[in-house]
């Protein structure tokens, strides 16, 4: 919800009630993640693979950032994001001015206290004991230019998870937005 504050756990069930009654795969990106093992862990009926894209089991960033946790608050996301934030963190230094444009219209469109929630909830949650419990093959696409998530992200997961595979894709952090043809060969590969 764009206008309600909600931790991972309170996003839970938004998630699980669209879930099909026919055979799917959870597909989670950056913040959706923790979220996508979460669910995959409870073993939701017709569940049979899970994709993880440019995301994280636990705190993205490195451990003296989360000490300024409390710089994450609503009045920081009242404006939407400078384009040369979005270029150098998320969409890439190339990236069009459409696609720039769009990522700032949407986040414009979620309330500034439920962006500092989210900053908040993905410097606190730790989806590890769910990514080990996942009864599915995963596949984990990660981002070669990555800026925003701390390195070796990848590699931690593959250690509590040796059976996930891991593809590489030159983008930035928004791989599904600048490679959607080449992550959509992978995923259908893996699949």
């Amino acid at each position: 919800p764009s206008h309600e504050v909600r931790t991972y756990a309170g996003l839970e069930p938004i998630v699980e009630a669209q879930l099909p009654d026919e055979p799917f795969v959870l597909l989670g990106e950056s913040f959706g993640g923790p979220l996508a093992m979460r669910i995959a862990a409870r073993r939701p009926r017709g569940l049979v693979a899970l994709v993880l894209v440019a995301t994280f089991a636990r705190s993205p960033v490195p451990p003296w950032l989360r000490r300024f946790r409390r710089l994450a608050h609503r009045a920081v996301f009242s404006f939407p994001p400078p384009a040369i934030v979005l270029r150098a963190l998320l969409a890439g230094a190339d990236a069009d001015d459409e696609l720039v444009a769009e990522f700032q219209a949407s986040s414009s469109s979620v309330h500034p206290a439920v962006l500092a929630a989210r900053v908040q909830a993905v410097l606190e949650v730790d989806a590890t004991e769910q990514l080990k419990q996942c009864p599915v093959p995963m596949l984990y696409l990660r981002a070669e230019r990555e800026a925003l998530l701390r390195p070796g992200i990848p590699e931690e997961l593959q250690a509590q998870r040796p059976d996930l595979q891991v593809v590489s894709i030159d983008a930035p952090h928004l791989v599904l937005q600048r490679a959607p043809e080449v992550a959509w060969e992978h995923i259908v590969r893996f699949l």
